[in-house]
């Protein structure tokens, strides 16, 4: 009786590990439109620079980074899907792709060393509450312009 005890007790356990959550928890898809376009400060396109739309009144941002002509696509429930339908609140920065050096540990130890933005913006446009960059978006946009001054 004690071995079918023992096994009892085995698949007990099995079983209530079996009944915990796998993995994280699953956050709801949102229904988004296609958006990219053009980002410059004073004509000049802006590379490296991540651009985020915050919702007015909540939910998720979408946002994207530039390339070399300044282009970037949204992405709100994974890169590059778009956002949701809404009025936005914009915010720009500087980000910079930083190539892993698998020699040594990959970071960088000294901030010196850091990739620097080939146009200096305003460090105002890092905040959507003091950037006055505000977008709507009512449909697919292939074509959005944001021009900084």
């Amino acid at each position: 009786m004690t071995r079918l005890s023992s096994l009892l007790a085995v698949a007990g356990c099995l079983l209530l590990a079996s009944c915990g959550s796998s993995g994280p928890p699953r956050v709801e898809r949102l229904s988004t439109v296609a958006v990219s376009g053009v980002l410059t400060f004073n004509g000049t396109p802006l590379e490296s620079h991540r651009v985020t739309f915050y919702p007015i009144g909540g939910d998720r941002p979408a946002n994207g980074v530039t390339d070399a002509a300044g282009k970037f696509t949204l992405g709100t429930n994974e890169p590059g899907d778009g956002c949701p339908v809404g009025k936005y609140k914009v915010s720009i920065s500087f980000s910079p792709t930083v190539q892993a050096d698998y020699s040594t540990d990959g970071g960088i130890e000294d901030p010196a060393k850091m990739p620097k933005p080939k146009v200096k913006i305003p460090v105002k446009y890092a905040d959507p509450e003091t950037s006055g960059v505000t977008q709507e978006i009512t449909g697919s946009v292939s074509d959005l312009k944001i021009d900084l001054q």
